[in-house]
């Protein structure tokens, strides 16, 4: 059953045949919604249960004596103090030395510094970018130039936490995806973490093959608060639409994204229709790297973000009729909202656009129009009708840079990701694990998913079809709610509850209900030399 046949239902249900205008739409589709998110509190198990993945990173620690960093000095002589360069030229040029990387998979992550006097400063990555043959990075809080030397340094790079997907609900096990050791880890509270000493500083606690996995802090990034603002472009030079899309009428979101995840995990949609996947490197700031006519922002958008934020609003629709434009976002410039972006003349400042965030740019695409599709620079010339849905599809992930200065101009070239769709992301819950990972290992999370809010009348609710009259029944609570009919809304819950109480007997377990079965814990426990926590509650 889809979006817009349970909206009909929920209308049957409470004998109402509302007039089926976009509003009354809007609101019995965000009745739906929230109905859905009630369903996925109170029954998580009512949904479908997935295998979600990430990689383990180990500890980067230097093996050569020389392998040191120090702040950088730029042209103009000024030290920037959240700019560190690395002393030795950049691996594989230099043997045995760090391979610094570029790609935006050690963005975010912690690196600890080792200073004189032998105290331990820990920072956060915000990026890492090579220049020539230098690696420089830049970090989230700045160096104290005034109390303390600028270098060198020793250090050692790592993560102090694994988010995991922004939607997930709940975890059933993890294991790791290996040939001899794949057995699922045990889950322990993190008080429990705590007082046994496994959180230690990272160079006295042990490394290995990890046994135990325990919460860690939720992470969230801001996302944006305006809008892109979206016209149609001159019709001229990279502002003319190209394809191979065909025009229409589309409205544009945005997030901000900071890091890339495994480059095992990518999205799955190729981005251009004559190119193929590979990463975006930040090499400095070349000029024009983002700008219209380059494959750098599909490039940029194939690996997931390591945190990505919730989406910023809405912008205008914009239409083509019969204009050969291409359409012209303005992005809200991040970089200078952080302090990463000064163009006063004679300021030299090596940070310059180096803040680590980038754009992530979303198309929703509501009419199609092949008047003159023939006459685009590319086309596909049997494609005569499209395949969407009115959401928001992933186009492109730039960065706010003097090549761009925060302007985008989507001109048909990119394909949206089919498959990667928008959420409304609330942060990440993280965990951490004992031993720590002395090796990159791919890990097997089996989960549940809050499940995707449908968002086209044609989007079916990822639920078991024997909950959906449990579904409806709590729409229908919510319209009364609306009406002020507290008699029928309380009638409705009733309903709701009775149907959940049924449903439990049948999806609650998977064992026949003739089978005995224990219950789950729901709390840490030491049960002989093993570590048991099924169920995590809030303060563990």
């Amino acid at each position: 059953m889809n979006l817009g046949e349970i909206r009909q239902a929920v209308y049957d249900q409470i004998d109402w045949a509302p007039t089926q205008s976009a509003e009354a739409k809007r609101r019995a589709n965000v009745f739906v919604q929230r109905a859905i998110n009630m369903l996925a509190l109170d029954a998580p198990f009512l949904f479908f249960e997935t295998t979600v993945h990430f990689a383990t990173e180990p500890d980067v620690v230097p093996t050569l004596a020389t392998d040191l960093i120090r702040i950088r000095n730029s042209a103009a002589g000024i030290d920037d103090p959240w700019v560190f360069t690395v002393d030795i030229a950049a691996s594989p040029l230099t043997a045995n030395a760090v391979i610094w990387k570029n790609d935006r998979s050690w963005d975010g992550r912690t690196i600890e510094i080792l200073d004189a006097d032998g105290v331990y400063h820990r920072n956060q990555i915000r990026t890492v970018w090579l220049d020539g043959t230098e690696v420089c990075f830049t970090v989230v809080k700045p160096w104290d130039v005034t109390n303390l030397t600028v270098g060198p340094f020793s250090y050692r790079i790592y993560t102090n936490d694994y988010a995991l997907p922004d939607d997930t609900i709940h975890i059933n096990s993890i294991r790791f995806y290996d040939q001899g050791q794949n057995y699922p880890l045990v889950a322990m509270s993190q008080d429990q973490a705590e007082s046994i000493a496994y959180d230690l500083p990272r160079g006295q606690t042990s490394s290995g093959t990890p046994r135990y996995y325990y919460r860690r802090r939720h992470r969230k990034i801001t996302g944006p608060k305006r809008a892109p603002t979206a016209a149609l472009g001159l019709g001229t030079g990279v502002e003319t639409w190209e394809g191979p899309e065909p025009k229409g009428s589309f409205q544009y979101r945005i997030t901000y994204a900071w890091g890339k995840r495994d480059v095992e995990f990518r999205n799955s949609g190729l981005s251009m229709f004559d190119d193929v996947e590979t990463q975006w490197l930040n090499n400095g700031l070349a000029a024009g790297s983002f700008a219209a006519g380059g494959a750098a922002a599909g490039m940029n958008r194939s690996r997931e973000p390591r945190w990505e934020s919730a989406p910023g609003p809405e912008s205008a629709v914009v239409t083509h009729i019969q204009s050969n434009d291409s359409i012209k976002l303005v992005i809200p410039d991040i970089e200078y909202a952080q302090g990463f972006r000064v163009d006063t003349v004679g300021f030299d400042r090596d940070s310059q656009f180096q803040s680590g965030w980038h754009a992530r740019i979303w198309r929703k695409r509501l009419t199609e129009n092949f008047t003159g599709y023939s006459g685009l620079t590319n086309d596909v010339t049997t494609l005569s009708r499209m395949d969407f849905a009115q959401d928001y599809y992933l186009l492109g992930e730039v960065r706010i840079d003097a090549g761009t200065n925060g302007v985008f101009h989507d001109r048909g070239e990119y394909i949206p990701d089919y498959h990667r769709r928008l959420r409304d992301v609330h942060g990440y819950q993280t965990i951490q694990f004992y031993p720590l990972p002395n090796a990159r290992l791919e890990a097997d999370v089996r989960v549940i998913q809050r499940p995707r809010i449908p968002v086209d009348d044609t989007d079916t609710v990822e639920i078991h079809a024997e909950a959906l009259d449990i579904l409806i029944y709590q729409v229908a609570a919510f319209l009364y709610e609306s009406e002020g009919n507290e008699p029928k809304k309380q009638s409705a819950l009733a309903d709701y509850r009775h149907r959940l109480g049924q449903i439990k007997k049948r999806y609650g377990l998977v064992q026949p209900g003739s089978q005995v079965t224990l219950k789950r814990p729901g709390r840490a426990f030491r049960r002989r030399r093993a570590h048991s926590h099924r169920w995590w509650r809030s303060d563990s």
